[in-house]
């Protein structure tokens, strides 16, 4: 995923199972498995994230996203955990999903970024500790989505995605010019308890605070996905120079990161 803040295959023996193939296609046509196959497109909604000028997010070629297809108000899974990578402006998957023959009504869930791990519709996610590393700001988003008012007849499946987790925003002023800020820390809960059915993610508030580096951008600023939580007041941010200079930002009151909104603070180092 392009922010503006900015296993695949199952190999087999061919050669013994080709003749067996081809025998029982002589034999008796195979019965179609399902009915038809499905397009899916996706977008990003801006969304609930204030002031997104300048901070909307995009899906770009290579991004990958999981698809459960579920029979609707049941827990039978029809595809599990499908990888679709967007290829060519088209979401590709090793295996098309298709509506069942049958015409039983089904439900769609997806989310990004794609996790092998992630079996059912409730998993872990965890934001990355130093989201200043190459890519690792963009995997530790998450993007939920669901579409269940299908009849079977669609030629597309369409999602519209939304950010479930926080973001924090850091503006640094008064350092010297020679002097500028290197790296900004936060003390925060990474992990949360993914729930496609509600679109949420939900961290243990028991959970320990860790400290997550933020991305600095261009334009001097750090951010952070962060789980959405209220953070007890006391130590969050903890800056430190190209020279090796510290300082820390200390709350005097709970900090409360929200799911889809942005977080800002400036730390004024000239006070």
């Amino acid at each position: 995923m392009k922010t503006s803040l900015v296993s695949k295959y199952l190999l087999v023996p061919v050669l013994l199972l080709s003749a067996a193939c081809a025998r029982d296609a002589l034999e008796e046509p195979a019965l179609p498995a399902s009915g038809r196959s499905i397009e899916f497109r996706a977008e990003i909604l801006p969304a609930t994230r204030t002031a997104t000028e300048g901070r909307k997010s995009t899906f770009v070629e290579g991004d990958r996203i999981g698809i459960f297809q579920v029979v609707r108000n049941t827990d039978d899974f029809l595809a599990s955990n499908a990888l679709h990578t967007l290829a060519d402006g088209r979401w590709n998957s090793d295996a098309a999903l298709a509506f069942p023959v049958d015409g039983r009504p089904v439900d769609f869930y997806a989310y990004y970024p794609y996790a092998p791990q992630a079996e059912g519709l409730s998993f872990e996610h965890t934001v990355a500790a130093d989201q200043s590393q190459a890519g690792a700001y963009e995997a530790s988003d998450l993007l939920q989505a669901s579409c269940t008012d299908t009849t079977g007849t669609e030629q597309q499946v369409a999602f519209r995605f939304s950010h479930t987790l926080a973001l924090a925003e850091v503006r640094v002023d008064g350092l010297p010019a020679d002097d500028p800020a290197a790296t900004v820390t936060i003390r925060v809960r990474r992990s949360v308890r993914v729930d496609l059915r509600t679109g949420t993610a939900t961290s243990d508030p028991e959970a320990a605070t860790e400290p997550v580096t933020m991305r600095r951008l261009p334009d001097g600023t750090f951010r952070a996905v962060i789980p959405a939580q209220q953070v007890p007041a006391g130590s969050l941010l903890r800056l430190t120079t190209q020279s090796g200079k510290t300082y820390r930002y200390r709350s005097d009151a709970p900090t409360e990161f929200s799911a889809g909104r942005i977080a800002s603070f400036t730390v004024d180092c000239g006070e």
